[in-house]
């Protein structure tokens, strides 16, 4: 009978350690579910790391880089007797509010009415006889225009290659130059590739964009 008592009273206390112990767990496990994640220590990936990849520019309104489709329509078919050779050959059209200037470059030994630069900035001097087109403005195919801000910009190409400023102009470059690693370059068989935003107090005053001569 003492011996069926003293089992008994053992198998109590052994019940009783065991259900404290496996209350603790849980209340641990419970705090621990409740508790904040503390990720001081662990790597963060900020969204400067998500570059963007640069993507070229070819395209103003109906016209492209090293093509003559719609060169007639949208500047004219005596755009070869129009160019003034000055540095590289190249002439001017204007906006429908005669508000901006697109000039086009034609690089020497290239195809007729194949244009390897352009560049797009307010008109500061007019000129009665330059051609008007039927854009109000001159925009490319990623949507850069004038007057758009720095930020703007950037979050469309990206951090640029270089940046020079003075005083309230700043000038972003973004240039392709590797030749042997770029699909782009090898398509258009160019050396390289350039553009350049210039800012006013925040604002895109002019850019310019297209091949490098070879």
């Amino acid at each position: 009978m003492k011996k069926t008592v003293l089992i008994i009273w053992v198998l109590l206390i052994f019940t009783s350690c065991f259900n404290k112990t496996g209350q603790k767990q849980k209340d641990k496990q419970s705090n621990q579910a409740d508790s904040p994640i503390d990720n001081t220590n662990r790597p963060t990936k900020h969204l400067e790391d998500h570059k963007l990849i640069f993507k070229p520019d070819t395209t103003i309104g109906k016209i492209c880089l090293e093509n003559s489709k719609n060169i007639n329509e949208y500047l004219g078919k005596n755009v070869m007797k129009r160019l003034v050779d000055n540095g590289f050959p190249h002439s001017d059209v204007l906006s429908s509010d005669e508000k901006q200037k697109l000039t086009f470059y034609f690089h020497p030994g290239n195809v007729t009415k194949r244009f390897s630069e352009f560049k797009v900035e307010y008109v500061t001097q007019m000129n009665k006889n330059t051609r008007v087109t039927p854009d109000k403005e001159f925009k490319t195919e990623s949507g850069i225009r004038l007057g758009i801000p720095l930020t703007r910009l950037k979050a469309i190409k990206g951090k640029p290659d270089s940046i020079v400023k003075s005083n309230a102009i700043t000038i972003l470059r973004y240039q392709i130059n590797n030749y042997k690693n770029s699909k782009f370059l090898q398509r258009y068989n160019m050396p390289e590739y350039y553009s350049d935003y210039k800012f006013e107090n925040d604002r895109l005053i002019e850019f310019k964009f297209g091949f490098v001569y070879p």
